[in-house]
């Protein structure tokens, strides 16, 4: 097939530098893993980013949010409509058109008039504003990356299929660690649970080493003075650094507190061999097997999503996971993150991705 990819033009393909973007780390895979499987792959993305398939940028780098003011975000708008524009105007040379934008319909008043078949993978939650606006698109094909996130999707939507993200195992090199110190990757916020993370390692008593991006206002409010000989802020940390702290990680403390659509850094974690702990919301209890490759808890006593092992909800139910962890005997947390490598190993691969996006493409072209 003659695919055309786009995610934005934010970021570099993979992303770099202190950036991290999750749906351009995927949209990379997928370019190079599609062009490893003989189709002739089109990625559009700024300079700087590196494929396999051919390359079309606009002569601009990656740019990012300076401080989200209305100017700022228009600026980032208009340079997303510029790659969508372009590629666009070359929809008949394409067998598949595959979005991976966010907003994720920010690609949906191009199909008007286009006879190619374009598909939307959403990397972010549905809101509410979705449903009126999906009315206006009945020709919008959608790719959902979690079956909570399916369940979340708006009515009418035409969902052509989960497929869920994939990992190229090989780069994460199990590691059957006894360190005591645990790890919160990621975007360092609310949204994902910092403050609850922090909060749970004070309680247990625990070292926590906290790596991801952080605005300067959060940082110097709520995370400098929480900060501590046990708990430490490293960063962004990538590449090689990274795989070696979650490698090295007794747990990844990540209790998100929103709709998680999928987490990446969840199986990123659990293929280094280190069991997660989290909040059962979004799509953690798909990823996560209660017990097995870390433990699940349950947001509140009011919002109760399982019949986890871990019975308390809240902060107390996340300081009760990681006690969990560290009272296990060495045997079965070896046990634990053997688990956790072959869940991923058997559910979360790149490959297994690329079997769900084929599927995909030739059922929509199908059509």
């Amino acid at each position: 097939m003659k695919i055309a990819l786009f995610c934005s033009s934010r970021s570099t393909v993979p992303s770099s530098g202190s950036s991290i973007a999750a749906s351009a780390d995927i949209v990379g895979i997928l370019a190079d893993g599609l062009s490893r499987r003989g189709h002739q792959v089109t990625l559009y993305a700024p300079q700087g980013s590196r494929t396999k398939a051919k390359l079309i940028d606009l002569g601009s780098g990656p740019f990012d949010y300076v401080d989200r003011s209305e100017a700022d975000i228009n600026r980032v708008v208009a340079s997303k409509l510029r790659y969508l524009t372009a590629l666009f105007r070359r929809a008949d040379e394409y067998d598949v058109i595959h979005l991976h934008t966010e907003p994720y319909y920010l690609g949906a008043p191009f199909l008007t008039g286009v006879d190619t078949p374009v598909i939307i993978t959403n990397h972010n939650r549905f809101i509410d504003e979705d449903r009126r606006l999906l009315k206006l698109f009945p020709k919008l094909n959608v790719v959902t990356i979690s079956k909570r996130q399916a369940a979340l999707r708006p009515p009418g939507t035409r969902s052509v299929r989960t497929v869920y993200n994939g990992l190229d195992v090989s780069k994460y090199r199990f590691g059957p660690s006894n360190s005591g110190r645990f790890l919160f990757l990621g975007r360092v916020s609310e949204e994902k649970g910092i403050t609850q993370a922090i909060e749970a390692a004070r309680q247990a008593g625990i070292g926590l080493d906290i790596a991801g991006p952080c605005t300067p206002s959060l940082f110097e409010s709520q995370i400098k003075p929480l900060l501590s000989k046990n708990i430490r802020y490293l960063g962004v940390i990538k590449g090689t650094k990274l795989r070696h702290l979650l490698r090295n990680a007794r747990a990844a403390l990540l209790p998100t507190n929103w709709e998680e659509p999928f987490g990446m850094v969840f199986i990123e974690a659990m293929a280094s061999g280190t069991p997660v702990i989290s909040f059962a919301q979004g799509a953690a209890p798909e990823v996560i097997k209660d017990g097995e490759t870390g433990y699940l808890v349950n947001r509140s006593r009011h919002d109760k999503r399982g019949a986890w092992e871990v019975k308390q909800t809240s902060t107390a139910g996340i300081v009760s996971a990681i006690l969990k962890v560290c009272s296990l005997p060495p045997e079965e947390y070896l046990i634990m993150r053997h688990a956790s490598r072959r869940r991923v190993e058997k559910h979360f691969t790149v490959e297994r991705m690329l079997d769900g996006y084929e599927a995909a493409y030739e059922k929509i072209t199908k059509r």
